[in-house]
């Protein structure tokens, strides 16, 4: 349910900088994205309003990142897009096991302008390009504040504050090369999936298929597609509490018991990892302080004694197994009815089947024809938050996460108001 890992990787980790070649970026851009986006993801336009455009043109010969959100793994896609709009070239924050799954792919992904981070780690040679990226100032930065996509589309995770320390950090890097400070500028994006038809039909197939491979008894001829939803979640929920071990007690409503399951797995991660959680933390921190966890061994350089070198892939592939819990964990995100209620729209109730395909089949088996819609917020300008951050770091830090967490937000709200509405 996203992020797979490379198995048995015995040679150094090896930092993939960017390489922008334009013979890769031109065929990316002319033959491979157009098919991409209409036989892959199956998105027939990408909509953009005008002044939103406009105030991207005006900050061209500007230090510029672009902050999306990141509901599915197919954002690149959108901002590779917006970047041939522009006319421009973009660099693209990118996470390492993407690099690893191939040496063509590797090699791809770099002559299109990403570069590798391995996430929860302090990667001091993505650090670096990030800060030589953002005072060189020649092409545009994209980096995803989530770190991870859920797979929601009208959830946003909380922003980690990294971009905004690299941000800072540049901001210091330039004082020592220039002497008129130029702005550094976080532009938040807000990109929303919308289905162009209506998707009753595979919305009743999903619930067919589902009811078909969870139920001894499919029959739902009198049930609402809520029902039916609510009735394969909890065939879902029942499994992993028994295979876990979990007896959930009387009277807790379903959520509850998602709740508690969510919070024991995290937890039993945790305690393989032998890491502490703060139990105060949101949920979704403590996924994402696990996530990186993970990745921190997945992806140690191995070093020592051939035997200690033994012992780390030994060490990797445990954890391979508890980065499946953590994907688990995340999907059942979808779980929660207030997810759906709060809005009944088939992009919702889609996105719900989508991670119950994903978990009962592996993949998902349904599509749809669909189209992007993009919004700009407005952009904030580093240089001014400079003497917040060297009065109060981790205050002027805060401030900026959330200052663009919330323009991400406020942009996802208003265009969950185009979603369709779903009756059922």
């Amino acid at each position: 349910m996203g992020t797979t890992y490379p198995h048995q990787r015995l040679k150094p980790l090896t930092f993939r900088p960017p390489r922008n070649n334009r013979a890769v970026i031109s065929v990316a851009g002319k033959l491979l994205l157009p098919l991409a986006l209409r036989f892959h993801i199956k998105v027939s336009s990408v909509e953009i309003q005008q002044e939103d455009l406009a105030r991207l043109k005006q900050l061209k010969q500007e230090r510029v990142v672009l902050l999306p959100n990141h509901s599915e793994e197919y954002e690149p896609y959108i901002l590779f897009h917006l970047s041939k709009l522009l006319g421009m070239e973009f660099n693209y924050l990118t996470a390492q096991e993407l690099f690893e799954k191939g040496r063509v792919q590797g090699w791809f992904l770099q002559g299109a302008g990403a570069y590798s981070i391995v996430r929860g780690t302090a990667d001091r040679a993505s650090f670096r390009m990030t800060r030589q990226l953002l005072v060189e100032g020649k092409r545009w930065l994209v980096a995803f504040p989530e770190g991870v996509a859920v797979g929601l589309g009208d959830l946003l995770m909380p922003f980690q504050s990294g971009i905004a320390q690299l941000g800072f950090w540049a901001c210091e890097d330039l004082t020592k090369v220039m002497h008129d400070l130029p702005a550094i500028y976080f532009v938040p994006v807000a990109l929303k999936y919308l289905y162009t038809r209506d998707m009753r039909g595979e919305i009743e197939e999903s619930l067919g298929r589902l009811e078909q491979k969870l139920l001894n008894d499919p029959d739902s001829r009198a049930m609402t597609p809520m029902d039916r939803l609510l009735r394969i979640g909890d065939a879902v929920l029942s499994a992993n509490e028994k295979t876990r071990g979990v007896r959930p007690q009387p009277g807790i409503s379903f959520n509850e018991r998602v709740q508690y399951l969510k919070e024991l797995i995290i937890a039993r991660v945790a305690a393989a990892l032998g890491i502490s959680l703060r139990t105060e933390q949101p949920l979704m921190d403590r996924i994402r302080t696990v996530q990186n966890s993970i990745d921190q061994i997945l992806y140690a350089e191995p070093s020592g004694t051939d035997y200690e070198q033994q012992l780390l892939v030994r060490r990797q592939e445990e954890v391979r197994e508890l980065a499946d819990n953590v994907l688990q964990v995340r999907g059942f995100a979808a779980f929660d009815t207030a997810y759906v209620e709060g809005g009944v729209t088939a992009e919702r109730f889609l996105d719900v089947l989508r991670l119950l395909e994903l978990e009962i089949f592996g993949k998902q088996r349904f599509w749809g024809p669909r189209k992007v819609v993009l919004r700009v917020g407005e952009p904030l300008d580093l240089q001014a938050y400079v003497k917040r951050y060297r009065a109060d770091r981790e205050g002027g830090l805060e401030e900026v996460t959330r200052i663009m967490e919330d323009a991400v937000r406020g942009m996802l709200t208003e265009l969950s108001g185009l979603s369709q509405p779903f009756l059922g």
